[in-house]
């Protein structure tokens, strides 16, 4: 039997022994494909740069490819709730916990906007108020003060104006 060309890796935990095997597998392996990680915490402890540099820091010399995950997962209701980064439409603040919208439900967890905001790809969320993050495809329209997700109306700071325009302008 022959190894596989691709090795799947999921990632759920962030302590040393579980990102020891993750970079022992990455010497070791030519592909290794990172498929999901419901801890994002560990995943940004291995790439926290960007996925050619990831493998020069974690493991130089790799050819492989690494791909980071498509979903993110919040416990809720005694329970974890896998969410597709695609299915976000934004995130609010409520103080010590944050609302979830998504196109099918609505997820209030426990943490804070600023530790989400560290594990959200910056290339498909934005952060548009001290209160609210908001997924850059799903905007309808903006404006200085406005953005328009579906039937929501999401303040833009005067703190975070410069860099939405920059973004969305």
């Amino acid at each position: 039997m022959q190894p596989p060309d691709v090795i799947n890796c999921l990632i759920v935990d962030d302590e040393p022994p579980a990102l020891d095997i993750l970079k022992t597998y990455i010497h070791a392996l030519s592909r290794l494909q990172l498929v999901e990680a419901c801890n994002l915490k560990a995943v940004n402890k291995v790439m926290n740069v960007s996925l050619s540099d990831v493998k020069h820091a974690v493991a130089p010399g790799y050819t492989g490819t690494l791909y980071q995950s498509a979903f993110i997962c919040f416990r809720a209701d005694r329970k974890m709730h896998k969410v597709a980064l695609d299915d976000i439409l934004y995130v609010e603040s409520l103080k010590d916990y944050i609302k979830v919208a998504t196109s099918t439900k609505t997820i209030v967890t426990r943490q804070s906007i600023s530790s989400l905001e560290e594990n959200l790809p910056k290339s498909m969320f934005l952060r548009i108020h001290r209160s609210y993050i908001v997924a850059i495809n799903k905007i309808q329209s903006y404006s200085s003060e406005l953005v328009t997700i579906g039937a929501n109306e999401l303040p833009v700071s005067k703190m975070y104006k410069h860099e939405v325009e920059n973004i969305l302008g």
